[in-house]
């Protein structure tokens, strides 16, 4: 099996992240090999990968740290300008799989429902509270707020 990789590169999750933090350099995961991270770095670069489609938009690199083969992504947000179209879909469509993927699904969607209607009842969820004592609470609030974010930059360009 010389193609496998055991370490299961979250391409989805690691854009995202690199999303939320534009410029700055996101670990996708661990390879066995250099010639399948730089396969991955190049796919990622050319929006092969569709998690980081269109092409362009994200930088990919391959980095060594002892017998450690890893791939970094960073989001290139001046790239992204005018390129991306925003997503108008419902918060709760676009969440699913983090909704599904939660140790508590049910208790992720009741949050992020709430956290999204504060929101759109104009509270900025971003400095009212932050509680770490519950993860599950604060993926969903943050889950929230990258998707009223999402829908008013649809509302805006349509």
């Amino acid at each position: 099996m010389s193609g496998y990789n055991p370490f299961r590169s979250d391409h989805v999750e690691t854009a995202a992240q690199a999303m939320l933090h534009p410029g700055k350099w996101v670990s996708a995961g661990r390879y066995l090999s250099e010639s399948g991270a730089a396969t991955a770095a190049r796919k990622a670069r050319s929006g092969d990968i569709t998690a980081y489609a269109p092409a362009g938009l994200f930088e990919a690199k391959v980095r060594h740290d002892g017998n450690v083969i890893e791939l970094w992504v960073r989001f290139n947000e001046e790239a992204a300008r005018g390129r991306l179209r925003p997503d108008g879909r419902p918060v709760a469509q676009v969440a699913r799989p983090r909704i599904e993927s939660s140790d508590d699904p049910e208790w992720f969607e009741l949050v992020m429902v709430s956290s999204q209607q504060e929101c759109c009842d104009g509270q900025d969820l971003a400095t009212a509270r932050l509680d770490l004592s519950d993860p599950i609470r604060l993926a969903a609030e943050i889950e929230a707020l990258a998707g009223c974010r999402r829908l008013a930059a649809a509302k805006a360009v349509a």
